[in-house]
Order: structure tokens, then C-alpha cells, then sequence
């Protein structure tokens, strides 16, 4: 994992080295998000290439289980989650054709996980994403994300941890720029 974290920010270091081109150059937006999370965040065009989006969110999930058991019949088991986390991702304009952009990037994520039956689990990953952002006013951008993600899951009563893949719906958002 520390190896993977150098060399995203060597990465970050060289495309943020890119001129700065365009009229996005310099934007600051606070930014609004649902999908498989609810977040909240800034957004930071540092030039025409390369955007910075730290970010906070939250999850909630509420369960049911049932299966057949020969001597008591169907049982049904009730869970719930929630999750509390920040996040940081480095996105890449690969395109701009009038007010839509085409992006790609990575967000590295942390968070911490509440179950109904185990306390303080925590969970790290990374994130591939790809992106639409449309400009529908000078100070507002609507944008969608999919991508692929990554992480470790560890709780307090184990020493494993538990790794996951899989597809996300990263976000269907808002941004209101600032500046």
C-alpha cells in the first residue's frame, strides 16, 4: 500500500506540472455527491489538467437475512451499517468539448465501518474513476462517475484482514464553484 501511495503521488507531482490552459485553471467549488456514498467536498482546479477533490462521506444500510432452518423454519436476521469516511482524489481532464469534460483518475479512500454486531472496523482503498462534468451555468457543473475500487477491511476482533474488489457508482453530483 506504501508503495502504491509514492507512486500516485509521483504521478500527481508530474501531470500537475502541466501549464495551466484553460478557463478552469485556478476554479474552487464545493461539491455535493449521492451514490453508493452521500459526500461532501471541495473541489480544486489546480490547472487545466489536473483537479484535486478532497471529500467527507457517509453510508447507511439496512439488511435482512433469512434462511431455511429444518427445525425452526424460516429465520430472518436483521443488520444495519454505517459508514463514516474522507477521501482524496487526483482526476485527469482528458477532453473539453464546450461545456462537457471528460475525466479519469483515482481517489484514495479511509473509513470507518459501525455494524450492528461489530464495532470499529475500519476500511482503506483506492478507486479507479472515470467521469462526466457539464458546465450548465459560469458557477455550477453537474457530474457522473463509475469506476473500479479496491480495499482492506480489518475489525477489532480479528488480525485478518479482508480484501475486496468490485465496481462503484462513485457519484452523481454538484459542484458550485466559488471562484
Amino acid at each position: 500500500m506504501h508503495r502504491m501511495i509514492v507512486g500516485i503521488g509521483i504521478l500527481t507531482f508530474l501531470f500537475g506540472g502541466i501549464p495551466a490552459l484553460a478557463q478552469d485553471a485556478g476554479a474552487v467549488g464545493i461539491n455535493f455527491s449521492a451514490g453508493s456514498e452521500i459526500g461532501v467536498g471541495a473541489t480544486f482546479h489546480l490547472n487545466d489538467t489536473l483537479v484535486l477533490r478532497p471529500r467527507i462521506y457517509y453510508d447507511h444500510l439496512e439488511m435482512e437475512s433469512c434462511y431455511y432452518d429444518s427445525l425452526y423454519g424460516t429465520r430472518c436476521v436483521n443488520s444495519s451499517y454505517e459508514t463514516y469516511g474522507v477521501a482524496l482524489s487526483t482526476l485527469f481532464n482528458a477532453f473539453t468539448r464546450d461545456s462537457l469534460t471528460g475525466y479519469g483518475g483515482f481517489e484514495l479512500l479511509y473509513d470507518r465501518l459501525d455494524y450492528s454486531y461489530v464495532s470499529d472496523a475500519w476500511r482503506a482503498g483506492i478507486q479507479g474513476l472515470f467521469g462526466l462534468r457539464y458546465r450548465v451555468a459560469p458557477k455550477v457543473a453537474l457530474y457522473g462517475e463509475a469506476g473500479l475500487r479496491w480495499t482492506r477491511q480489518k475489525n477489532q476482533y480479528s488480525e485478518d484482514y479482508v480484501d475486496s474488489y468490485g465496481t462503484t457508482t462513485a457519484a452523481v453530483g454538484v459542484t458550485f464553484y466559488l471562484k
